[in-house]
């Protein structure tokens, strides 16, 4: 946990105060207007995309010894993040942690007290988590 939240923090750092982060955040929010200014948006892309790549990879060794692991709790966890990354609408962080948020405490919930019965009340959320963050 304390090193989720020192990546996290340095992160926010990165993100907010280093050029890289101004680089990502305009070639994320108007890729057109980046590449008038001069960025390399092809290469601010690849560049988020090996570091979301490491940073997940380094999630997995960091969880290998503490959950087992199987094939179908992996594509389960996959969907809920999936799910939670689409009712942020890809794009929005806040909302992508608050829809892993709620999808991870009714996962809590439904398992203390349904035990398995509780993954059906997680898919159920997850499907509406999704339905409300995308409707507009």
């Amino acid at each position: 946990i304390t090193v989720a939240g020192l990546v996290a923090v340095a992160a926010v750092v990165v993100l907010r105060s280093a050029r890289v982060g101004a680089a990502l955040r305009v070639t994320a929010s108007a890729p057109h207007l980046a590449e008038r200014l001069g960025i390399d948006t092809a290469r601010v892309r690849t560049a988020s995309f090996a570091v979301s790549g490491a940073l997940g990879t380094v999630a997995v060794l960091l969880g290998v010894g503490r959950f087992p692991l199987a094939a179908v709790g992996t594509v389960n966890l996959a969907l809920r993040g999936i799910a939670a990354a689409a009712a942020g609408t890809m794009t929005i962080p806040v909302r992508i942690l608050g829809a892993a948020l709620i999808i991870a405490a009714v996962e809590v919930v439904g398992d203390y007290y349904w035990g398995g019965g509780g993954e059906f009340f997680t898919a159920v959320t997850a499907v509406l988590v999704v339905a409300v963050g995308w409707r507009r």
